[in-house]
């Protein structure tokens, strides 16, 4: 297996939990009875690069699926976070009618609502629909579309280039990396600036936080 930034081959075991099936895969009453997918749950650290990564055994569409489980706005602390994000990019970087936001990995619309309310122009990518239409609900333009260079050419021709990018909790469930950044520094205008949120690996070693290892991770 193959380091998923630089290509290099992945030999040194991060950790090593086993198998178990795909963390938002519920089963439901009419599938009880069936048999449960598992995949392995192996996670390597690349010697040359660095980076920690899980090992691929199921492909993006199987893991967000159309019936995706997790919403955003169910975490109010979560939800009391974005207020603040939008409130002081909108400070620092003079966002108004003419300007342009984009979400990657926009969920239910958590974030973009703020940036809705104040006739801020936003515009949500969000692959997994059961969460988009949740945003759509809330007057959110969203694109059900998994982002990369290809969705970002398209958009860039549509005319569309973003003051602001945001990506929060999304860089760790990405397969192809490499794609998804060079998307933003398409995307992105010349003046723009995108912000990424995500866990940092050294809290999750102190805090033996082993539970957060999963398939989408």
């Amino acid at each position: 297996m193959k380091c998923r930034h630089c290509q290099a081959e992945l030999e040194q075991v991060f950790a090593d939990l086993g198998s178990s099936p795909p963390s938002n895969s519920y089963l439901t009453s009419q599938n009880l009875r069936h048999p449960e997918v598992f995949f392995p749950l192996l996670v390597y650290v690349c010697e040359k690069c660095w980076l920690v990564q899980t090992a691929d055994f199921a492909s993006r569409e199987e893991l967000f699926t159309p019936d995706y489980s997790y919403f955003s706005s169910y975490s109010s602390t979560f939800i009391e976070h974005a207020r603040n994000y939008a409130d002081k990019m909108q400070a620092m970087l003079s966002l108004g009618e003419y300007s342009q936001v984009v979400e990657v990995a926009s969920n239910d619309g958590y974030l973009l609502q703020f940036f809705q309310e104040r006739n801020i122009p936003n515009l949500g990518i969000e692959p997994t629909e059961s969460t988009a239409s949740v945003a759509r609900g809330k007057g959110i333009t969203t694109l059900s579309e998994f982002f990369g260079v290809e969705l970002a050419g398209k958009l860039v021709a549509e005319g569309l280039r973003a003051d602001l990018m945001a990506a929060n909790n999304v860089l760790a469930h990405v397969p192809d990396i490499n794609d998804f950044l060079s998307g933003f520094a398409l995307l992105l205008a010349d003046d723009g600036v995108v912000t990424f949120e995500f866990p940092h690996l050294l809290s999750l070693v102190e805090k033996t936080a082993f539970d957060t290892i999963y398939h989408e991770h």
